[in-house]
């Protein structure tokens, strides 16, 4: 059904961009917390999406439609580029009971990298982005850009776009083996090898009773989740959900990488990363 609905939009997008030229509802930009680079020194690099009122665009993993937001940045060899960091998604509840994993206003999606030390001072960094989207209201339009920045390589790295960087880095969802971890969370079910459909159950403790839980899978190609259902009473979340192996396929990973959202008492989203164990012996931390 997802990939049905997604090509029914992108073919929307695409008539509707072929006939009408759409002005675009979605801004980008390429930013980095520092002015220069720094032999050796670490920096982030990331993209800002401004996004029009009543627009959104899309999550690593998109829900029932949509496609997933893609920056890839360019650098020479010699850096070391860190995985894609997405801030904590939003739910958006469309027509015929389709849900969107994403975001709406704006987004930083961002990246560590780490500068080789055999950087000359004096010389010049260039810094590429390619990046496309998905932006959906009534209807969906495509969006590509390739960004490109250069920075100056100086022995002091001067910091720029603080409050910025700052701001998102509040969004990025934490580790739950964190000692601040807001819950502790008990997991059962395991795939079999036989592929049949396998139901999980997971159970949140949390320190405090939570307002607006919602739970977030990441993609996985080999199955499809289903019957997915959470409810929070209280100081517990329970989430139930089916996991659907599509035949001839083999999982990619013995963990399923989910995010587990939440509204703290000042009334901001924030999340933490949950890995759900799918075959193998029990995780002794989720007994």
């Amino acid at each position: 059904m997802k990939w049905i609905m997604m090509f029914f939009f992108l073919c929307t997008a695409s008539t509707l961009k072929a006939e009408i030229p759409q002005p675009s509802p979605v801004k980008v930009e390429l930013l980095t917390d520092v002015a220069n680079v720094k032999p050796g020194g670490a920096f982030i690099l990331g993209v800002l999406f401004r996004i029009k009122p009543g627009w959104h665009i899309y999550w690593k993993n998109p829900g029932d439609s949509g496609l997933p937001t893609s920056v890839k940045f360019g650098l020479t060899d010699e850096f070391s580029v860190g995985q894609l960091r997405w801030p904590v998604p939003a739910r958006f509840y469309r027509s015929g009971d389709i849900i969107d994993y994403g975001y709406a206003e704006s987004v930083l999606l961002s990246a560590k990298v780490k500068a080789p030390a055999e950087l000359s001072s004096g010389s010049t960094v260039p810094i590429r982005a390619n990046i496309s989207w998905l932006s959906c209201e009534k209807i969906c339009i495509p969006g590509h850009a390739n960004l490109e920045l250069k920075l100056p390589v100086s022995e002091m790295a001067a910091p720029v776009n603080s409050e910025l960087f700052a701001q998102w880095e509040e969004h990025l969802p934490s580790d739950s083996e964190l000692a601040r971890n807001p819950f502790a969370a008990k997991i059962t079910g395991r795939v079999n090898a036989q592929g049949t459909p396998s139901t999980f159950t997971v159970l949140l403790d949390w320190k405090f009773p939570p307002v607006n839980v919602e739970w977030f899978p990441e993609v996985d190609g080999a199955f499809d989740i289903v019957n997915l259902l959470y409810k929070t009473e209280g100081k517990q979340t329970h989430i139930t959900f089916t996991a659907m192996i599509f035949p001839g396929q083999g999982l990619s990973s013995n963990f399923l990488e989910t995010l587990v959202a939440y509204t703290d008492a000042k009334g901001e989203r924030k999340g933490v990363k949950l890995p759900i164990q799918l075959r193998g012996a029990i995780n002794p931390k989720n007994k």
